[in-house]
């Protein structure tokens, strides 16, 4: 097991657990800041 296979799955599938949507809320806000 290297490093980057243990940091990488680790952050996948807590990214997809539900950070996924918070992540999707913050990048259309900035993209609404961003871009008015």
């Amino acid at each position: 097991m290297t490093f980057a296979q243990d940091k990488g799955p680790r952050r996948m599938t807590r990214q997809e657990r539900a950070p996924q949507e918070r992540v999707r809320v913050l990048l259309a806000q900035e993209a609404a800041i961003l871009l008015p």
